[in-house]
């Protein structure tokens, strides 16, 4: 061979395999195994490199580990790349090899999000070998103490991850790696249910992990179900926590990428050697086993780490902190995508090539922001997921959701956009006669469901514009329309999208109707609901408490708009049959909500509504029947627990000033200001009170 050498390193399950190529197109390689000898090969295997390994490999599986120029000049390889060969023709796999692959697969089975992640050589394995071959497994069969004891007892890092188990009657060998994955992988599960805001789940993952990396048997599996752990907690630190432990995976895939290089190139001809290469051969490192990659962050890594932070909720949510601290997190996953990106473009490798998962998370933290930016960040980005054939139905809703909560005046008219441009898609594909089934999983082929219509009812539920309610209204009959067209369950109305409804016709500001209006929809929801034409649309608390809202400030549009700007008698009667109307209304729901046959019950927001509509709504100064209304509400409201600072609050609003000092206990009334401390209300009143927030006035 001449001096300038081509080598290509593939790597399968039990050894590596180094190919070079010289000037005259002469192929040559040799196997990872002690004292080998370099086979020559004639210039045409050269052109057929699946053929070649084929042939060298006896069919095993293969992977491609370092193309690279390297000459007798080079003191090391500067350019690494990672990337997948197939034969798609024939394979054979080995028992070992499929055994490993079904580890590694079941550990994906029950997480949806995994059929993202799986490689295309683990499916292949998966579904063609061990399909008769899969097992329940119920959990790890050690104590964490045994597997401690097991993982240390055989500390060389090159040994096999077996181990002998002694039980009562039996002995078996398990894989411990394997077992220890089990252990984290319960972990991750109760770490994912743990309401608490500590991470002790995942902490105790990671002693896991500790323990495996010191005795050198951790795996890729075992690092990402760490950071996944730490990534489903709900502790303040678990995202520092997964990018920390991302660092130190991706520094062990260095090292032991560098091992290989150091490896493979004690494994060239003497006469191409540079002198590192034989300071090397001097420590005998080719006689050493050849290493093995067991460590390699890939794009469900990253992903997790990303998941991780878009997770993320700050301690001190309200007075602007919340905000600032969801831009902190948008901004940490838009770094680290932008760092998976990069890594991509350098190696192109597929193991790390962002996907629908690294995007549509990146794309929820924008929009978690409830910010201008991050709306404007998300429709960015949702272009670039257009062009690369990777946005679906969840990166469209997550553009909505940031549009619906950034506040703007053209928020809703941005929302309902992006729906007419994913309903042209439906359109377009009908005109060129494509069958929808056959479109369904077409990655240019997007159909809006139930919850992309929500989202821009949502965000016009949420605008100023003077017809936001009647838009609002408009999609959900388009809803209706498609779905009574179609009988597809995944654009069928369900409560959400009828209640957002209700709730933009209760925050809109120009329809003196609007209690009426949103009775409507509510009386369609009981009716579908009851005949069992749409057992989506069951009305629940939010609901009622959405059209008492709409009851008590039907005021605001009526009397603000057009009794004090226009002075008329006429429009002054008008004005006062609005609201006879909505304060009847008020009190048909009150009172459907506490008869003997309901299955809902008011809550403190209910009670707070209704004594808001009497304060709006009412006189109590010349109506007795009102007073003793007022009355009945607030304790009625005691009897329930549901005494909160938004009751007493409209309660002082609602009722005379005798009656609010009557009602309000002495030790919780401040006679200097007459304000009211619910702290010192008594604890029968506010025991069933879920506030998020309670405010006291002194």
């Amino acid at each position: 061979m001449d001096g300038k050498m081509h080598p290509f390193i593939f790597a399968t399950f039990s050894c590596l395999l180094v190919i070079v190529k010289d000037s005259d197109h002469h192929v040559y390689a040799l196997q990872s195994t002690p004292h080998s000898q370099w086979t020559r090969f004639s210039p045409k295997y050269w052109k057929r490199t699946g053929s070649l390994l084929q042939t060298l490999t006896h069919g095993s599986r293969f992977s491609l580990i370092i193309p690279a120029t390297l000459n007798t000049e080079q003191e090391s390889v500067e350019k690494t790349e990672t990337s997948s060969l197939r034969d798609n023709n024939s394979f054979k796999f080995g028992k070992k090899k499929s055994a490993e692959i079904h580890r590694e697969a079941l550990f994906f089975e029950n997480d949806a999000d995994e059929k993202y992640h799986l490689t295309d050589e683990s499916k292949h394995l998966y579904n063609d070998h061990n399909k008769m071959e899969r097992r329940q497994i119920s959990g790890p069969t050690l104590s964490t103490e045994e597997l401690f004891s097991h993982i240390s007892s055989t500390p060389n890092p090159d040994s096999h991850r077996s181990a002998t188990v002694q039980g009562p009657t039996t002995t078996s060998t398990i894989d411990i790696t394997f077992e220890a994955n089990l252990h984290i992988k319960t972990l991750m599960e109760k770490s994912m249910h743990d309401t608490s805001s500590s991470a002790t789940h995942a902490a105790d993952a990671e002693r896991i992990l500790v323990h495996l990396e010191k005795y050198g048997k951790a795996d890729t599996i075992s690092y990402n179900g760490v950071i996944n752990a730490y990534a489903k907690s709900r502790c303040q630190e678990s995202a520092k926590k997964a990018e920390e432990i991302l660092e130190r995976m991706e520094s062990i895939y260095r090292q032991q990428l560098q091992k290989i290089k150091l490896w493979s190139a004690s494994s060239l001809p003497e006469s191409t050697q540079n002198n590192e290469t034989r300071h090397n051969l001097q420590l005998n490192v080719h006689n050493q086993p050849p290493p093995i990659i067991t460590v390699k962050p890939n794009v469900r890594t990253y992903s997790t780490v990303i998941d991780a932070f878009s997770r993320r909720k700050p301690t001190r949510p309200h007075n602007g902190h919340g905000t600032e601290f969801a831009l902190s997190s948008a901004k940490y996953a838009q770094a680290l995508l932008d760092h998976l990106l990069s890594l991509y473009d350098a190696t192109h490798d597929p193991c790390l090539k962002p996907n629908e998962i690294s995007y549509n998370t990146v794309l929820n933290a924008w929009a978690k922001t409830g910010t201008i930016r991050g709306a404007q960040k998300a429709t960015k980005m949702l272009k670039v997921m257009e062009d690369e054939g990777l946005a679906d139905v969840i990166s469209y809703n997550a553009v909505i959701h940031a549009w619906a909560r950034c506040g703007i005046e053209e928020a809703a008219e941005n929302a309902e956009t992006i729906l007419r441009r994913m309903e042209a898609q439906v359109t377009n594909a009908m005109e060129h006669n494509s069958k929808l089934s056959q479109q369904k999983h077409d990655r240019n082929f997007i159909r809006p469901n139930m919850r992309t219509y929500s989202s821009v009812i949502d965000a016009w539920s949420r605008s100023n514009h003077p017809s936001a309610a009647q838009r609002a209204q408009s999609i959900l009959d388009e809803m209706e329309t498609l779905y009574a067209t179609t009988k597809d369950p995944s654009i069928q109305p369900n409560t959400i999208s009828y209640s957002t409804v209700i709730n933009a016709h209760a925050r809109s500001r120009d329809m003196a109707n609007k209690a009426t209006s949103a009775l409507k929809v509510l009386k369609k929801m009981q009716y579908l609901y009851k005949t069992g034409k749409n057992k989506e649309a069951k009305p629940t608390i939010i609901t009622y408490n959405s059209v008492l809202n709409a009851c008590a400030t039907t005021y605001r549009s009526t009397y603000n708009s057009v009794y004090i700007e226009q002075q008329n008698i006429w429009e002054k009667n008008e004005i006062h049959h609005y609201q006879s109307v909505a304060l009847g209304i008020a009190k048909q729901i009150y009172g459907e909500l506490t008869s003997s046959t309901s299955k809902i019950r008011p809550d403190y927001y209910t009670y707070g509504t209704i004594l808001k509509a009497c304060a709006n709504l009412m006189s109590p100064m010349d109506d007795d029947d009102a007073t003793d209304f007022i009355r009945y509400i607030f304790e009625q409201c005691c009897l329930d627990g549901q005494v909160s600072f938004g009751v007493c609050f409209q309660l002082k609003k609602a009722a005379p000033i005798d009656l609010y000092r009557e009602l309000i206990p002495k030790q919780a009334f401040n006679a200097e200001n007459g304000h009211f401390r619910i702290q010192d209300m008594p604890k029968e009143w506010t025991r069933n009170v879920r506030e998020r927030r309670r405010h006291n006035y002194r």
